[in-house]
């Protein structure tokens, strides 16, 4: 599923930052029968790297899209 992916904005940024350990981004995804189902407990796959959702989802426009605040998922060491 194809995405935009962009480091999060300053505020969203300063508010996590002293919580994880990777900075927030935000990511943009096609309103469609499988993301309007993301919940703030799910993960998301995306180019080899699991992030952890930040904030529930917001929808963005009139079912344009889902807009997510995400940290990558720091992998085990080994």
């Amino acid at each position: 599923r194809a995405a935009s992916v962009r480091p999060a904005p300053g505020r969203e940024a300063a508010e996590y930052l002293g919580k994880e350990a990777h900075a927030p981004m935000t990511m943009w995804l096609r309103y469609d029968s499988l993301t309007r189902t993301i919940v703030a407990t799910d993960a998301i796959q995306y180019q080899g790297q699991r992030y952890q959702i930040l904030a529930p989802p917001v929808e963005v426009g009139r079912r344009e899209g889902i807009e997510l605040i995400v940290s990558a998922i720091a992998r085990p060491a080994g």
